[in-house]
């Protein structure tokens, strides 16, 4: 069984990270910017586990979903095993 997390600061690092990454890219509108917010965000939250890996940029097969996903998180393994978490973007020229 996963132990269940508590709320915990934001490193310094992240702090850190995050105020670069506000002066020196365009997270508004650019996609790649927003990549290495997301990609900083992931970091921080699974900082402090032993237990969860990040996927970034892969192709997920499964029994019920099948697709590419921009993140993924899940047990630390050398496979991918069911639960996970998925962070996709929805583009509206695929979504509908």
């Amino acid at each position: 069984m996963v132990p269940t997390s508590r709320s915990r600061p934001l490193s310094g690092f992240f702090q850190e990270c995050l105020t670069r990454l506000e002066m020196l890219f365009d997270l508004q509108s650019y996609e790649e910017s927003k990549k290495l917010l997301i990609d900083a965000i992931c970091e921080e939250a699974i900082l402090t586990t032993q237990y969860l890996k990040i996927w970034r940029g892969i192709s997920l097969e499964g029994e019920q979903t099948t697709g590419f996903v921009d993140y993924l998180i899940a047990e630390r393994k050398q496979y991918l095993g069911n639960p996970c978490l998925c962070i996709i973007e929805a583009k509206k020229d695929n979504f509908e």
